[in-house]
């Protein structure tokens, strides 16, 4: 009997192990770059911009694009409201390809907000139409990934990690009728903000086109240590957030409207993102940060320009070696 236990725990951590391994083989899904290729900054990495950095001035979409080709953004992460609204307004989303092509900015993620994972069933269905949609317009963009998040879900209760997988699982094959991935959104202070959780729920997906969606400031405010992402292949990692954080407040009191543009703050970039690349990131480095009463005076082109001249500084900074 001892025996049949101790053969039954080999076996169990042979299986963790083999997912753990398993996932981080699976081929490239996005291939970021080509050997030696520069972009738009002269860096081995693209930098992009997720819209929500200027959702306070309530910018129309059309106006969003152009603004990331005026100050030398490589790519867009535009938002599903901002696309919704410029469709209510009377907008054509060919007239957002034509804008994107024409200053070569890839639209490299969509960030949605269906509530694709809560308990409740009515919400869920309803909120899997608007994931549909979403998908939809994605794909009519040019994009090939949409963020699924698990807003709505109060707690992370381990025991239905199988029910978050199934659920993630569904989003994966919805998606594939649109050629769009749903990228599973760590989130620094909601119910998935530890990192093993959201790389449980992406293994147990079983799906070869799971994964995860990063943010630094999120790792750090959710208790995470960056360590652990040697654990990841970031290889097949389409994008990535980048920001930055204060030494004060605590981490646990941090809040969105403390992001900081990254090189202002206490994340050790140049420990980092030596590794990320090294491990095989060649995804996007796109800026988020939100509204802080630092910024209060800013205008959205100072957001953008100031947002990119650090970010590329930053990322200049950390690779210059590894380039």
């Amino acid at each position: 009997m001892q025996k049949l236990k101790q053969g039954i725990s080999i076996s169990r951590r042979k299986m963790l192990a083999s997912a753990i391994i398993g996932a981080a083989a699976l081929p490239s899904v996005l291939k970021a770059d080509q050997p030696g290729k520069k972009y738009k900054s002269g860096l081995p990495l693209p930098i992009g911009i997720n819209c929500g950095t200027i959702r306070r001035f309530n910018i129309p979409l059309k106006d969003q694009v152009k603004l990331a080709a005026k100050y030398g953004y490589d790519a867009i992460e535009i938002w599903t409201p901002h696309i919704n609204a410029y469709l209510e307004s009377g907008g054509k989303i060919p007239e957002i390809r034509a804008i994107l092509a024409d200053n070569s900015i890839d639209p490299c993620n969509v960030i949605g907000f269906a509530k694709c994972m809560v308990d409740d069933s009515s919400l869920r269905a309803a909120s899997i139409e608007e994931m549909k949609r979403d998908m939809e317009n994605a794909a009519a963009l040019g994009a090939k990934y949409i963020a699924a998040t698990m807003l709505g879900v109060e707690k992370f209760e381990p025991e239905k990690l199988p029910v978050f997988a199934q659920r993630y699982r569904g989003l994966i094959e919805l998606g594939k009728s649109f050629g769009i991935t749903p990228l599973l959104e760590l989130w620094g202070h909601r119910a998935l903000h530890n990192l093993h959780d959201a790389a449980a729920v992406a293994i147990a997906s079983k799906s070869k086109s799971a994964d995860l969606l990063l943010d630094f400031y999120h790792l750090y405010r959710g208790g995470n240590s960056f360590d652990s992402l040697a654990l990841l292949n970031l290889s097949r990692m389409p994008v990535f957030h980048i920001n930055d954080y204060p030494a004060d407040p605590e981490r646990e009191s941090l809040s969105d409207s403390d992001r900081l543009f990254p090189g202002d703050g206490i994340c050790p970039f140049s420990k980092i993102l030596p590794k990320i690349y090294a491990q095989g990131f060649r995804g996007v480095l796109s800026l988020e940060v939100f509204e802080n009463k630092a910024w209060k005076d800013y205008s959205p082109d100072d957001m953008l320009k100031i947002g990119y001249e650090k970010s590329r500084a930053t990322i200049q900074s950390a690779l210059e070696k590894v380039s």
